[in-house]
């Protein structure tokens, strides 16, 4: 039962990063330049994914921008069945994400009313912190055992 709802969730946060580096590194069409992929939810049959897209720019770079995804979705469920072995690779849907405009929004209203000050820095509790050179904490970095070192073969692909 647990298995069902952590699935999806694994397969959105992988298509999410397969899509959004295609997007970001590989797309060569001009009217995707400011496409950040924001989220990604897949549905409980792995057959369909929301991809949600946060683009810089007025309504028309807006809708040139989603022109160019949609147009290009094809091409990148490709990319996406190449990189994760799945029974079926999901049908993209790409939707505006005005979340970040929305928080943008409130925070200006929080600041005008006085209730929003310097953003505060999370400290994660997990994992080792140490100190930088101004005082202030940050998480210690640590070697990944999964990536190889330099020269090594290219990693296999994600398997769900």
């Amino acid at each position: 039962m647990a298995e069902e709802r952590i699935r999806p969730a694994r397969v959105a946060s992988v298509v999410r990063e397969v899509v959004a580096n295609a997007i970001a590194f590989e797309m060569k069409d001009p009217r995707i330049n400011g496409v950040t992929v924001s989220d990604v939810e897949v549905t409980g049959d792995l057959r369909e994914a929301k991809v949600f897209v946060h683009i810089t720019g007025d309504q028309r770079e807006i809708d040139d921008a989603l022109k160019a995804l949609r147009s290009g979705a094809g091409w990148l469920r490709r990319k996406i069945g190449g990189q994760v072995r799945l029974r079926h690779t999901p049908k993209l849907n790409f939707h505006f994400d005005r979340s970040l405009d929305y928080g943008s929004r409130i925070e200006l209203k929080l600041r005008e009313l006085g209730l929003g000050g310097a953003p505060t820095r999370l400290i994660p509790t997990i994992g080792p912190t140490v100190r930088t050179s101004d005082g202030s904490p940050t998480l210690a970095r640590r070697a990944n055992p999964r990536r190889g070192a330099p020269g090594r073969q290219a990693p296999r692909p994600h398997q769900l």
